[in-house]
């Protein structure tokens, strides 16, 4: 019984923790947002600092870069990334949303796709 229970239960705490991902990811996004409306540009945002303080299970980061025509001359592409730094359980996983709301979720080595 126990070679059963102890793995879905890792597994089990392991999607428990994403959500800690996706729900930051969002509200970063939500106020990436409300400093371009602000500003007309996403550069120096506050949202875009890296964050290693709101989880315990990721860090967040952001890139900003130049748009497509006719807005080149503004940056106003991003992209936030939620990078597991918890050793031994979400160490390789990583999700990104950018300013067209498209996600990302990548799983590497060390972590367990089960």
């Amino acid at each position: 019984l126990a070679s059963i229970a102890l793995p879905a239960y890792g597994n089990y705490v392991t999607r428990g923790k994403i959500p800690d991902a996706t729900s930051n990811l969002a509200s970063k996004r939500v106020l990436m947002e409300q400093f371009f409306q602000d500003n007309h540009t996403y550069v120096a945002a506050p949202a875009c600092n890296t964050d290693t303080s709101s989880s315990k299970y990721f860090t967040f980061s952001c890139v900003i870069a130049p748009g497509v025509a006719p807005t080149v001359a503004a940056p106003n592409v991003y992209t936030i990334a939620a990078v597991g730094n918890n050793p031994g359980t979400m160490a390789g996983f990583t999700y990104t949303i950018d300013q067209s709301n498209t996600t990302t979720s990548t799983i590497a080595s060390p972590a367990k796709a089960n």
